[in-house]
């Protein structure tokens, strides 16, 4: 007699669904967390927005450093004839592919404003308050100083150390979103 073993269907977790190719499950999340902050009135939960954009700003340094490295094997392999590495499968294992990419950038920038933009309503007095008459960014003008003013447009400037490192995370977030791009 035969004993049949059921095996359990393997857990799908983060860094394997982000191997197969299903960023679009997480970033769409991201996103969506994101757009929740933004529309959400303000509370203590408001800070969560803060996730999305660390989580955001991690996989960048990832895809950054995977691809220093298989820049740098590359090299090595250019040189030395004896490595038995095939690149090609490498980089579909590791890296999203041209056109998958595009859409994430586009994804990733949203999520990063909307995000800011739901932090910057948090902050009360955090921006000048003759420029605004109100002691807290609305909705409108949250979304205005993320997408805009952080270029150095300068209608709403920082008045609270909060918002001007708030500020200085945002530009951060955005030039390394840059970087991954080129």
């Amino acid at each position: 007699m035969t004993a049949t073993t059921t095996e359990d269907p393997p857990v799908k977790t983060i860094p394997a669904l982000l191997r197969k190719g299903k960023w679009h499950l997480i970033s769409g999340g991201l996103l969506a967390l994101a757009l929740l902050m933004f529309f959400v009135p303000i509370g203590p939960w408001t800070w969560l927005a803060a996730i999305p954009v660390v989580l955001i700003d991690i996989y960048l340094v990832t895809v950054l450093f995977i691809g220093a490295v298989r820049s740098d094997a590359e090299q090595k392999h250019l040189q030395s004839a004896d490595l038995n590495v095939d690149f090609k499968q490498y980089q579909k294992d590791k890296l999203p592919m041209r056109a998958s990419g595009l859409i994430m950038v586009a994804v990733f920038f949203l999520t990063i404003v909307f995000s800011f933009a739901a932090l910057y309503r948090t902050v009360e007095g955090g921006f000048e308050a003759d420029k605004l008459s109100k002691a807290r960014l609305d909705s409108f003008d949250s979304l205005y100083v993320s997408a805009v003013a952080t270029v150095g447009y300068g209608s709403i400037p920082p008045t609270r150390d909060l918002t001007k490192v708030l500020l200085m995370c945002e530009v951060a977030s955005n030039l390394l979103l840059l970087v991954g791009i080129v």
